[in-house]
């Protein structure tokens, strides 16, 4: 057991560490591009995209982390025509929640940047849920892919937006989001994949809401403990007064994200691995073993 999860850990430290890298880095070059208003803008929408996951479709993604080999044992085309449909219902959520996020930080909601902050949250969220489905899988390489090129590439060509184009929010978020779909096209490739259109299944859907409604109640109080300070600067001081806030707010929870991840990319699927065949008492010795390196 713990071969297999130092092994596997090893293997996940390339795209736990690149990636977030180059977000870390990109948000400090920012600073010195964009004015505080802007920054405080793109910086909002970046960390929205945790709560409008969480109520679109994140606990989908969770559920098919854990559940994903179990049906693909049963009836795979059953469970991927749904997974298809559930990813265009959180597509269509990111594109309704964009509007709303930016007024939540009293950002004017010009039709680009409008069009921009839901690209960025709907190619966001397709790296999140299909980054998941490789880490189902095992497939650590086409993982490491995604998580790789997208948040790099896009760090790039938003610095080439805001140097050549215009230091503005919607050239930042537009490039962000073209980085991610970039990403996520090489990780289709590597999986040789391609989504469909995809039908509802309504015992799939319940059994997965159930699963995940705690998930979604969890997670909407811990984005609200974790990003709702940005609201409160915002309701007192403005726009600017969230960027020069979430300058430091935001690398400090980004440097907490990346230790938190270092440590559970490899060891929930190990976990899973063994719930599945049948041996609860090893899984939860793995669990358990995630625990304290997480305390370490």
């Amino acid at each position: 057991m713990k071969g297999g999860l130092f092994r596997d850990t090893l293997l996940y430290v390339p795209a736990q560490l690149i990636g977030p890298f180059a977000q870390f880095a990109v948000v400090v070059v920012w600073t010195h591009l964009l004015a505080p208003g802007p920054f405080g803008v793109v910086a909002f929408v970046m960390a929205s995209h945790e709560l409008t996951a969480t109520l679109g479709h994140s606990w989908w993604t969770a559920y098919m982390l854990r559940f994903r080999r179990r049906h693909a044992g049963a009836d795979p085309a059953r469970f991927q025509a749904m997974d298809d449909r559930m990813v265009a219902f959180a597509v269509a959520s990111q594109v309704a929640m964009a509007p709303l996020a930016l007024a939540a930080v009293g950002a004017a909601p010009s039709p680009g940047l409008v069009a921009a902050s839901a690209a960025y949250l709907v190619a966001r969220s397709l790296v999140a849920h299909y980054s998941e489905r490789a880490r189902a899988d095992r497939r650590i390489g086409a993982y490491s892919l995604v998580q790789i090129v997208g948040p790099a590439l896009g760090a790039a060509l938003s610095l080439v937006a805001l140097m050549r184009v215009e230091a503005s929010a919607t050239a930042a978020l537009a490039a962000m989001a073209l980085g991610q779909c970039v990403g996520v096209a090489l990780l289709f490739a590597a999986l040789r994949f391609a989504p469909g259109r995809g039908r509802y299944d309504s015992a799939i859907l319940h059994e997965a809401f159930r699963f995940g409604w705690p998930l979604m109640a969890t997670g909407a109080f811990l984005w609200a403990a974790a990003q709702g300070v940005r609201l409160v600067v915002g309701a007192f001081d403005g726009a600017d007064a969230v960027g020069l806030f979430s300058a430091g707010w935001g690398l400090g929870l980004r440097i907490a994200a990346v230790i938190a991840m270092l440590c559970t990319a490899a060891a929930f699927p190990l976990a899973v691995d063994r719930i599945e065949s049948g041996d609860r008492a090893g899984a939860l010795r793995q669990v358990a073993l995630n625990g304290t390196l997480m305390a370490a």
